[in-house]
């Protein structure tokens, strides 16, 4: 799905993604007509019948914004085709409210009433005529989306209007919907078609004989001009035209470079300049697809910048079934291409399309040597399920890969059982002691201190590469749910060596983002500012080859930053920091979202901004939902109390005490809840509680190894208790005020 340019500046009324025209578009009014007054429109008609033609000069000319959606099979999930639709209308309304784009973060694939109901009012406050086009509609699959498309199509604002454009329609849609068809060109308009295309119009006869044979089909008449640019006399001795004999005459126009270009290129449904120069050989292909595109039939031009492009699917399918050798080599070339820019998966699936099982295997096995923290469970079941036997004996981690991923997916015992006794089989398995251990480990994942004493013996056996670099990482973490900190700490530090050693540059920012961790646990400020830099910097290097992970890296490494920031008070560079994480944040995961807006409501409060800190905690609290026994929920709650408490609020005080968690919580949420507990006693007035508070929440920093932060907090913090205890009556809480500072820093 192509994605709007975020950083052009649109004039009302936008008319925002639509495709590029090729050449002159006959004008139809008599279709148009029936597309003006209908909220809910349905163009659905066999492919070449000239739909999204049609649906671009509705947009043309159109009186207010359009928004044009082209989806794509990997478009069919909600989370994905709101943030679409959401970013599309951004461009338009640059000050939108944040609600749904908080909610699509917060739902996820699972979209509500809610969040559609969100996104229709922001429809209704642009006070413009609103079209919506969504091409290829037959790519709408999915349950949920095409549930929320039905209620969206149900409430629409006055003045909106939606275009379904494709080969075909859910059934619920098409309920809702005006189909229009009979796009077929009459005689009259096939008469004007082939008219204006032609250097030399053709006769009445030829316009008849064509309309005829191809019953109006617009793509036939579109194939059929191209045929009688090279002689009428090739159509005039036809009486029916099928689709292959067409492309098969429009193929037989292009000279004979054009011809090999667009055979070797049409494997990929997306095309750009570079690829194509590794599918041919030529140096040419910017020129070669510009050239195709002034052909004004075969290509479309789907973004400026970088320019990428998709050939038409009857044209694209046409070349798909000819000549088989040349697009075996193609698949080959492409592989090769994806695997040196580090795209290991995308090339496993070319060297799997070629029908070399062999070579996707081999890529397969180089995507895990260069990184198995970002690892894909449900890709590697997948192929894993689709190599044949030897190629486990040629590769015997795959075996330990299958056991890895069908333990990940499904957890299934007994298939990954299965897998363990071929490993255990193959003949060099003296070799193999490391992952065999590594797969009993990942059979035993239901109980946490028998598989951490198999990953620890698989560390003694296994390579030192990044398979061991991803166990040090599982590890570690264990050891953090186990409460040994000193040990998860060794074998982080231990994946950051050996992730430089190996040169695994997304291991180096998996390893960054736990050293962070600690390091803030020890308020090593400065440290932490190093790290998050180095770890931007290598986002920066490698964004292409990790994807959606990129996204989520740096959102992590950007709060821990700004985290760092908050505690040192540099308000300006904190904001900085923290600004980009707040573009299209429907992408983010709620969680890490929540916290965000957390330390941007902690820097408000700084500034005595309390209606900023107000709306961010509101926010978070949105995003985290409101069960008081999640502890992120919890880390929400106790951020936004060190705002309000700040103001002597009472009833916000009770609040938080009615609803005290029970449970036992992790040290660090526990610590800050016996802080906040303090200061709610404080608040109402119950001294004697508000010192047992404070005396547990010194337990628990001595019992941390934090003397120093004993001394700053716990003496602010008392002397706030006495100086409040003296003046019950709430006239100076100035020195409790102290205590919460010293605490929040």
């Amino acid at each position: 799905m192509p994605k709007p340019d975020m950083n052009v500046d649109v004039l009302p009324p936008p008319k925002l993604n639509l495709p590029k025209s090729r050449g002159l578009l006959l004008d139809r009014p008599r279709l148009l007509a029936r597309l003006t007054d209908t909220p809910i429109t349905a163009l659905i008609a066999s492919a070449g019948s000239g739909k999204s033609t049609l649906a671009m000069q509705w947009a043309t000319a159109f009186e207010g914004a359009v928004f044009w959606l082209t989806l794509t099979p990997q478009d069919d999930q909600p989370r994905v085709f709101w943030s679409f639709a959401l970013n599309l209308v951004r461009v338009a309304a640059p000050h939108m409210s944040e609600l749904p784009a908080l909610l699509l973060a917060q739902e996820g694939d699972l979209v509500s009433q809610r969040f559609v109901e969100a996104f229709l009012e922001e429809l209704r406050a642009l006070s413009m005529p609103i079209g919506f086009v969504v091409d290829e509609s037959q790519f709408i699959q999915n349950p949920v989306l095409i549930d929320s498309l039905v209620y969206f199509a149900a409430h629409l604002p006055a003045q909106t209007q939606v275009l379904f454009v494709g080969r075909s329609l859910a059934a619920p849609l098409l309920a809702q919907a005006q189909v229009v068809n009979g796009l077929h060109f009459t005689m009259d308009e096939a008469a004007q078609y082939l008219t204006d295309q032609s250097a030399e119009p053709p006769n009445r006869d030829t316009i008849t004989r064509v309309t005829t044979a191809t019953q109006g089909w617009v793509m036939g008449v579109k194939l059929a001009r191209i045929a009688l640019q090279d002689s009428q006399t090739v159509l005039e001795r036809t009486t029916s035209y099928s689709t292959q004999y067409l492309m098969d005459e429009a193929l037989r126009q292009l000279p004979s470079e054009q011809l090999d270009f667009v055979q070797r290129t049409c494997i990929s449904d997306t095309l750009n300049p570079a690829l194509c120069a590794a599918l041919t050989g030529r140096n040419d292909s910017a020129a070669q697809l510009e050239t195709l595109m002034q052909i004004g039939l075969f290509i479309t031009r789907v973004t400026e910048a970088p320019p990428t492009y998709r050939y038409h699917p009857l044209f694209r399918e046409t070349l798909l079934s000819r000549h088989p050798e040349v697009l075996r080599e193609a698949h080959r070339r492409a592989a090769a291409w994806y695997a040196a820019s580090g795209l290991y998966q995308t090339a496993a699936e070319q060297a799997h399309a070629s029908g070399d099982s062999a070579l996707a295997a081999h890529y397969v096995m180089e995507s895990s040597k260069q990184s198995m923290v970002d690892y894909d469970p449900v890709a590697l079941l997948k192929w894993v399920k689709t190599f044949p036997v030897m190629l486990f004996y040629i590769y015997p981690r795959l075996s330990l890969f299958a056991i890895m991923s069908n333990s990940d997916v499904n957890g299934d015992v007994a298939v990954g059982q299965a897998y363990l006794e071929q490993l255990q089989a193959h003949p060099a398995v003296g070799h193999l002691r490391g992952e065999i251990l590594l797969a009993q480990a990942y059979l035993n994942a239901k109980d946490f201190p028998v598989m951490l004493d198999y990953l620890e013996q698989a560390l003694v056996h296994l390579p030192h590469d990044a398979l061991y670099a991803y166990i040090l990482g599982i590890t570690s973490l264990i050891y953090i749910v186990f409460d040994q900190p000193v040990k998860a700490r060794d074998m982080m530090e231990a994946q950051y060596r050996l992730a430089h050693d190996i040169g695994s540059k997304a291991t180096i920012l998996h390893s960054l983002r736990m050293r962070i961790y600690f390091h803030l646990a020890d308020e090593d400020f400065e440290n932490v500012a190093k790290m998050v830099e180095e770890g931007l910097s290598l986002l920066n290097e490698m964004r292409r080859t990790l994807g959606r992970w990129a996204l989520e890296v740096e959102r992590t490494l950007r709060y821990e930053g700004a985290l760092a920031l908050s505690y040192r008070g540099e308000l300006d560079a904190l904001e900085q920091m923290l600004l980009p994480t707040f573009q299209q944040i429907e992408w983010v995961d709620a969680n890490t979202l929540a916290l965000l807006y957390c330390l941007r409501g902690g820097a408000a409060v700084l500034r005595r901004d309390s209606a900023t800190a107000e709306t961010a905690y509101k926010n978070a609290a949105l995003l985290r939902g409101g069960d008081w026994s999640d502890p992120f929920h919890l880390l929400t709650q106790i951020e936004r109390m060190r705002f309000v408490l700040r103001y002597h609020d009472v009833r916000e005080a009770r609040l938080w005490l009615d609803n005290l968690p029970k449970e036992a919580l992790p040290w660090d949420i526990a610590a800050n809840v016996a802080y906040i507990t303090a200061h709610a006693n404080i608040v109402i007035g119950e001294f004697d509680l508000a010192l047992e508070s404070l005396a547990e929440l010194e337990q628990q920093y001595v019992a941390r190894g934090q003397p120093i932060l004993v001394t700053a907090v716990m003496g602010a913090a008392h002397a706030g208790l006495l100086a409040q205890r003296g003046r019950s009556d709430g006239t100076n809480d100035a020195g409790c005020h102290a205590g919460t500072d010293a605490a929040s820093r």
